[in-house]
C-alpha cells in the first residue's frame, strides 16, 4: 500500500510505500540532489548492428520461417526499427 506526502523541497505531493518514512523528497527532487549522479538519458541510443548482420537477422526472424507466431512478429518489427533508424541516420 503507497501513503501520499509533500516533497521537502518542492511541496509536490509525492507517493511512497507505507512505512517508509524517510522519503521525504519526490523522485525529482531527489535526482537533484544527487551531485555525483549523471543525468538520465531519455532514450537509450539503439545498438548497431552491420547491415550484412541484419539482414541474417531479418531473413532468420521473419514470421514465415516461423508460423506467424507471435515471437518471430515482434523480433522482426524490433529489427526492421533498427533497420530504419540506420538508413535514417545515413
Amino acid at each position: 500500500m503507497r501513503e501520499t506526502y509533500r516533497c521537502l523541497d518542492c511541496g509536490a505531493p509525492a507517493l511512497r510505500p507505507q512505512g517508509e518514512t524517510w522519503r521525504v523528497r519526490c523522485l525529482d527532487c531527489w535526482r537533484l540532489r544527487r551531485p555525483h549522479s549523471a543525468p538520465v538519458p531519455a532514450q537509450a541510443a539503439a545498438p548497431v548492428i552491420e547491415p550484412q548482420m541484419l539482414r541474417r537477422l531479418l531473413q532468420l526472424a521473419h514470421p514465415d520461417r516461423h508460423g506467424g507466431s507471435e515471437a518471430s512478429v515482434l523480433a522482426t518489427r524490433f529489427l526492421l526499427g533498427l533497420r530504419d533508424a540506420a538508413r535514417a541516420r545515413g
